[in-house]
């Protein structure tokens, strides 16, 4: 970990390539800095062709900079200077160099190296790089405005939320949600992250006393495994991270020819890694807003017992349904509690949750007054969700007042949650936001946000689940690019079955027949009823031609099933020569069918998934990915996002899914890939789960290894 205290609170500054030009971006960043910014030591314009800039003096290069005084250096020359100038200014003895420039390693093959050089310089002189690309650093909270942005100096509303993106544009947008009460304390940019990346950042994060809450806007990964070491020990410490992930990276696409790797392309790991991990994943810029305030609010760490309490009943049961639908159940009123709002409302109002104190509110707020006050002292809330459908001006701001004075006056820590629907902002939604309680644009939008509270609370309590010797969810190290496993080997399914077999995962007794002489007596051997499969490593998906005859009970069926499948290799342009035999399988008995896999990822390194198989398994898509061998708290918590977790669960009589049993065989698997000589993939579709006594065997198995790594060498 670096300790980047003198990247964010500098004790000296210097910006490199400053401008007196107007609008330009070092004029904009030197602006920011001797105008804006609250720098304890002193600032330095480097400039060779001006002796002031806005009256402030100007030294002519890095040269004259003092020997180890200044901390942090902006650096803003084209990109093709970037490199030396980072290098004198390590000679000085600047601990870290902030790269606003672009034209870098987006822009093609000679900027990229030019990020080499940065790198390189970063290594031999331990100077640290943060950058390229990027629009600078903002520390709201001690006023250091190292930014190229003009609208900087107006991020002025703190607050203990720190913001972590690697571009510009949608960083600027969450900025923004300022002008409506949201308090961010720091915006990190990691731009192209030649050196310090989001992890770094995280890291840090997690040491500043003044950050509850962590924001941050994804497009891709540096260190897979490394942000989720990050991300876990952000949430160990009680400091959730709410992430939005772009779709950029192609992390799940690893072997063309397996199922999960179709169904992982793209955002769809690295969702699942992240909430493994303890992080809560948004879709859009609006939802991360209102997320990480509300969890900002320290409302993400304690348990909710709403009640909904609006003046328009329609708002009020909406509010109830998003809330069910999501498995948030509004708390139950206390009979004393009852009594007290029956004798405050109309006489046609109920005294219920949800709580509708009807439009009658409007003209007497004393009945609004005397809701909360019963409310208050009820110990069984803790939370009042109050929908406000339409604005009434004056009439809906003194609504609004009235039911902050539960938080006002709560004993505890009681909390408003409030949803603003109507288009129109009143001066109610003003009053809010001043507050520091950003109202959620919707019903559906405030339901989701408290139950991925409560998700983040439900895996902090499965850190005390891992059993003793698991993984607890710790990514493994990512020890291994995907350039160097090679071309990928595709395994026939006899091959790999047999590797399966030595590591202790159960297979279907059988054995491969390579002439159709030697059938009679294979079959005989193994007990009828039998499954026959083609066997070339050219048929990965052997289901897609045919190559596959389930169900054969006698010698006759088994002699035509032989010729059948040949000729179905021979109609898929696989000549007999490319044919290793076929492989015949005593039947299994029935169960449910699973997909398992773990695979070699380039970006976090060894990844399972599991989900339901056999020929849905692309259909459905319903499939889950861990780092690693998931604990048995985490793989159960996310068998249970399946849709199909009703039926795993044991629905209408079936046998439950045996968890243990599952991990096990994750666990067998995970260490035929782990190795830095490891395999690329191993998926077994589909494993079946037996009815009979809950035992797995897989029925089917793909094994893709590099060039280096022959199937013979692990088949032996």
């Amino acid at each position: 970990m670096t300790d980047l205290s003198y990247l964010l609170t500098p004790r000296s500054v210097a910006l490199i390539g400053a401008s007196g030009t107007p609008g330009s971006p070092g004029y904009d960043a030197a602006v920011n800095l001797i105008r804006h910014s609250r720098v304890q030591g002193s600032i330095y314009l480097v400039n060779p062709r001006r002796s002031e800039i806005e009256g402030h003096p100007c030294v002519a290069q890095i040269e004259d900079l003092p020997q180890a005084e200044v901390d942090t250096a902006v650096v803003m020359v084209s990109a093709a200077a970037t490199a030396d100038a980072v290098e004198r200014c390590a000679k000085r003895g600047v601990r870290f160099a902030i790269i606003p420039t672009g034209g870098l390693g987006e822009a093609g093959e000679s900027g990229r190296v030019e990020e080499q050089k940065l790198r390189e310089i970063s290594r031999e002189y331990g100077i640290r790089v943060y950058g390229p690309n990027c629009p600078g650093l903002t520390n709201v909270n001690d006023g250091i405005f190292m930014s190229v942005s003009s609208g900087a100096s107006a991020d002025r509303v703190g607050g203990s939320i720190g913001l972590i993106t690697q571009g510009g544009a949608l960083g600027r947008n969450v900025m923004q949600y300022m002008d409506r009460g949201v308090g961010i304390g720091c915006w990190l940019s990691a731009g192209n992250e030649v050196d310090l990346e989001l992890s770094d950042f995280i890291e840090h994060l997690v040491g500043d006393p003044e950050i509850s809450t962590i924001a941050c806007i994804i497009e891709g990964f540096s260190d897979g495994a490394r942000f989720l070491s990050a991300a876990r020990r952000a949430g160990v410490a009680g400091k959730p991270i709410v992430a939005m992930v772009l779709g950029r990276t192609e992390s799940g696409a690893l072997a063309a020819q397996s199922h999960t790797a179709h169904m992982g392309a793209r955002g769809k790991v690295a969702r699942s890694l992240l909430r493994q991990h303890g992080v809560t994943v948004v879709d859009d810029i609006d939802e991360l807003a209102e997320t990480v305030s509300h969890f900002a609010r320290g409302l993400a760490t304690r348990a909710d017992s709403p009640c909904v309490v609006s003046f328009s009943g329609g708002a009020a049961v909406a509010a109830v349904d998003a809330l069910e639908l999501e498995g948030i159940r509004p708390a139950s009123l206390q009979d004393v509690t009852r009594q007290a709002l029956r004798e405050a409302l109309p006489k046609f109002a109920n005294a219920a949750n949800p709580l509708d104190l009807t439009m009658e509110v409007m003209r007497r707020p004393e009945i609004a007054a005397a809701a909360v006050h019963a409310l208050r002292s009820d110990s069984g809330i803790n939370t009042l969700v109050v929908p406000i459908p339409g604005d009434y001006g004056a009439i809906t701001e003194q609504f609004i007042e009235e039911m902050l004075r539960y938080e006002d006056e709560h004993d505890s820590d009681g909390r408003v949650v409030a949803v603003w629907s109507s288009p129109r902002r009143g001066s109610g939604c003003t009053v809010l936001e001043r507050r520091g309680i950003l109202p959620f644009g919707s019903t559906r939008s405030m339901a989701r946000t408290l139950a991925n509270a409560a998700a983040f609370r439900r895996w902090r309590d499965r850190l005390t689940e891992d059993t003793p010797g698991s993984s607890g969810g710790h990514p493994l190290q990512n020890d291994l690019s995907s350039d160097s496993l090679g071309a990928p080997v595709q395994w026939t399914e006899a091959t790999a079955k047999r590797s399966l077999r030595v590591r202790g995962v159960s297979v279907p007794p059988g054995t491969l027949v390579e002439r159709k002489e030697s059938l009679a007596e294979a079959v005989s051997e193994v007990g009828f009823p039998v499954a026959m499969k083609i066997q070339s490593a050219a048929l990965p998906h052997k289901t897609e031609v045919n190559g596959v005859i389930l169900g054969v009970t006698e010698l006759e069926d088994a002699l035509t099933a032989w010729d059948t499948l040949l000729e179905g290799a021979r109609a898929a342009g696989v000549e007999a020569t490319a044919v290793d035999g076929i492989l015949v399988e005593r039947m299994a008995t029935p169960g449910t069918d699973l997909i398992v896999s773990v695979q070699r990822d380039p970006t976090f390194g060894p990844i399972s998934a599991i989900g339901v198989g056999g020929i849905f398994t692309e259909v459905l898509g319903d499939i889950v990915f861990f780092s690693g061998a998931p604990s048995s708290a985490d793989l159960r918590a996310g068998l249970q996002e399946l849709a199909a977790w009703p039926v795993l669960s044991g629905f209408r009589g079936r046998r439950p899914v045996d968890c243990d049993a599952l991990e096990s065989v994750l666990r067998n698997l995970i260490t035929m890939v782990e190795r830095p000589d490891g395999l690329q993939e191993v998926e077994i579709n589909p494993l079946r789960v037996l009815d009979s006594d809950g035992s797995t065997v897989a029925l089917d198995a793909l094994i893709t290894s590099g060039r280096q790594n022959e199937p013979a060498s692990l088949s032996r």
